[in-house]
């Protein structure tokens, strides 16, 4: 198995999530895609990234980042 660092550095960017205005994932599949499968990557021990993955945890689906950031489908621009 690959380096996380390295998978995720290789994924597609098929823009950010518009299930609701304030959804902050950005989707790395087709919409829909996502299964109930998650990586939660933490740091200081709190959570900062969420990775969903495929109903078979083969493929990151979507990446949610929770650092405060709005990357939501109104956000103008990554901060």
């Amino acid at each position: 198995m690959e380096p996380l660092a390295e998978v995720v550095a290789h994924l597609p960017y098929y823009g950010p999530c518009t299930c609701t205005a304030t959804c902050i994932s950005l989707l790395t599949a087709p919409p829909g895609s996502s299964g109930s499968s998650m990586i939660q990557l933490e740091r200081d021990g709190m959570d900062i990234v969420w990775l969903s993955l495929d109903p078979f945890r083969t493929t990151i689906t979507d990446i949610e980042v929770l650092d405060g950031r709005d990357l939501g489908p109104d956000a103008q621009q990554f901060g």
